[in-house]
């Protein structure tokens, strides 16, 4: 929906309080006050009405292709919007600018946004301008209601629902947690906060066994305040949960194994080998992700009636042992998890951990398809930071003391990281005698490397050089992402990490540098995703430079006109690359044209690429390849070179 503009306003017959306008910040001396003014409103396009009491935010220094100096170095105020929605910014000098607002019950709106959650658009402010037709919108947050009931038809009370969002990671189609809501004594929920988008509603139910010994022996650590306490926390943290204590009123104890309860469970029989669980559910009544109904939100909409009649199944056990380079693996932590790379949940269907002899069991699992997950990460404390950890009842508070300010020291673990993964097809009957072999976690090893005549950063500017690397399917786990440790000299080196496909992220480079490539065998680490599996990688080069690639031009509409409401999709060429590439590949960018027209994107990797301009409102999913595909064929097509600057010129695509 077209966004209507504001008429033009006569500056000086608009007192600055009638429009929420804080007194300006005094001037420094070296700062004289400036002239140029801003004037807008906050609207809501679905009735495009404005809207009072939101909160507006005027940032400076926007990086861009405008060549007008930063504005200020005096913070600047924010506003608050009339009964009609409208703000005023005065006293402003030459430069760039961005406008948020913000008001509870809405999304966060920007200036130059054509759809919730769409790039913003900077301000070019030259000396004594005033711009008056500034309009920032903001969406309403949407909401999905409905009941919970048994198999009496009795309201389910205290669980959780949740609302998981179609997204694309990593060029696949995914649903990540959106939002969640508990049930209430009359078993109805209310999920609010969603952005607009397509929703599948889910009841999840994650069942957590431990073996009765292991908790009673972690009972035993914290009271004793015995050591062995944090390997059992770091265990239980693994496993997707925290440690059940017999006897508490959020446990049960069943035959050799407790039972962390979140929320209701099904009366259950005498016989141990009969347990019954409510299934993770998926509106309206189905199993799997894929069969569930999709459920579209606008904003400012509440979807009712997404109602769910729970009814229990019956379980059977998963048992088997663990075995370690030196043995029967003592308090690893296992997850069962279902869903694949179709959804990316916070926690596994199933937890546990094995016991002192390496021995595990589910107690409770539901027949389905599972892959099953085994890890040991070793912990480590930052040197310099130390921490005190202090019981309180049923609670604990941990506390550190900050070490002196420096460089960043990251502690790499000298054990081993240990994993194993496999698929389980769980059906009616028992599921025993697993024996699972942990493999130990590849490390990587390497250097730094600048090219450039920039001065190279000091030795403690080396040391807070981020480095890490992020699994190809998009899917973030502190498990699989240990931090790198650089050294003063460049030297970096990881800890052991699961095995699986990645790729290398730098997501701060020093001051006017680059990332360039990350080398390894004639690879590049930072666009193409490497297994790390069965073997360490050493002596990877990550090469900085201060030449980056710089591809500009300016967007034109079919009129010929500069087009401001545009923004560039940049792409590869090549179609494996759209896919598996990460949550945030180097090499695809979304830049939004200036009023002018103009855009640019600094520090692309060299290669072929794909270049489109279109209107924002479709840049929705914009990573998808079926998306991409049809974009490359009106696409203009660009060769960069390490280093090269190059102006491609484009022209806006039609809506489809």
């Amino acid at each position: 929906m077209a966004v209507r503009a504001l008429p033009f306003l006569l500056i000086a017959s608009l007192p600055s309080v009638s429009l929420g306008q804080p007194p300006s910040p005094p001037a420094s001396p070296e700062e004289p006050p400036g002239t140029g003014v801003i004037v807008g409103q906050v609207i809501d396009p679905g009735t495009g009405r404005g809207v009072p009491g939101a909160i507006v935010t005027i940032s400076a220094g926007v990086a861009g292709p405008s060549q007008l100096p930063p504005p200020s170095s005096t913070p600047l105020p924010q506003s608050m919007t009339t009964a009609d929605g409208r703000f005023l910014f005065r006293d402003l000098r030459a430069g760039r600018y961005t406008i948020n607002s913000t008001k509870s019950g809405y999304l966060t709106g920007s200036y130059g946004a054509r759809r919730p959650g769409g790039g913003s658009a900077p301000i070019e402010l030259e000396d004594g301008e005033h711009v008056t037709d500034i309009v920032v919108p903001v969406w309403k947050w949407g909401a999905i209601t409905g009941t919970v009931v048994d198999e009496a038809a009795e309201p389910v009370v205290g669980l959780e629902v949740r609302a998981l969002r179609r997204s694309i990671v990593s060029g696949r189609r995914q649903f990540v947690m959106g939002a969640s809501a508990t049930t209430d004594d009359r078993g109805t929920y209310r999920i609010a906060g969603l952005s607009p988008g397509d929703y599948v509603v889910a009841v999840v139910v994650a069942q957590t066994w431990y073996p009765s010994e292991v908790a009673e022996t972690y009972r035993d650590a914290m009271n004793a305040n015995d050591p062995n306490r944090n390997a059992l926390m770091s265990a239980f943290m693994e496993s997707g949960g925290f440690p059940p204590f017999p006897g508490s009123p959020t446990t049960l104890q069943i035959g050799s194994s407790v039972h962390s309860l979140r929320g209701p469970t099904p009366p259950q029989a005498a016989d141990e080998a009969r347990l019954f669980v409510y299934p993770t559910t998926f509106f309206p009544a189905a199993r799997a992700i894929g069969e569930a109904t999709v459920i579209p939100l606008r904003s400012g909409e509440e979807r009712s009636g997404i109602d769910f009649d729970l009814k229990p199944i019956r379980t059977t056990r998963v048992s088997g042992s663990v075995i370690g380079p030196d043995g029967p693996a003592a308090h690893v932590a296992l997850r069962l998890e279902s869903g694949g790379d179709d959804v990316s949940q916070p926690e596994p269907d199933a937890s546990t951990v094995t016991n002192a002899a390496g021995a595990f069991t589910f107690a409770a699992v539901t027949p389905g398809q599972y892959t099953l997950r085994v890890s040991r990460i070793p912990r480590g404390q930052p040197s310099g930071t130390p921490v005190t950890i202090v019981q309180s009842g049923s609670g604990m508070m941990i506390s550190s003391v900050a070490g002196p300010a420096g460089p960043v020291s990251i502690p790499i673990p000298t054990d081993p990281t240990l994993w194993a993964s496999m698929p389980v097809t769980v059906r009616q009957g028992p599921l025993s005698g697993l024996t699972i072999n942990l493999q130990t976690g590849s490390r990587v090893r390497g250097r730094i490397e600048f090219e450039g005549t920039t001065e190279r950063p000091d030795a403690t500017a080396m040391q807070r050089i981020g480095i890490m690397f992020e699994p190809a399917n998009g899917r973030m786990d502190f498990r699989s992402s240990p931090p790198a440790r650089v050294e003063a000299n460049g030297d970096f080196s990881t800890g052991g990490f699961i095995g699986g496909r990645y790729i290398l992220r730098q997501p701060f480079a020093p001051g006017g540098w680059y990332l360039k490539e990350a080398r390894y065998e004639g690879q590049d680490l930072s666009t193409t995703p490497i297994n790390l599996e069965g073997k360490d990688l050493n002596g990877v080069t990550v090469v900085f430079t201060d030449r980056p690639t710089d591809l500009s031009g300016t967007v034109r509409s079919s009129q010929g006109a500069g087009d401001a409401d545009a923004t560039v999709l940049i792409f590869p060429v090549e179609e494996d690359a759209w896919q598996s590439a990460g949550s945030n590949t180097r090499r695809m960018r979304a830049v939004r044209a200036s009023k002018t027209g103009s855009y640019k994107a600094l520090g692309l990797p060299a290669g072929d690429y794909y270049v489109a301009a279109v209107p924002d409102e479709m840049v929705v999913d914009w990573q998808d390849p079926r998306v991409l595909g049809s974009l490359a064929r009106d696409a203009s097509r660009v060769s960069l070179d390490d280093g090269e600057r190059k102006t491609q010129d484009l022209r806006t695509q039609s809506k489809r």
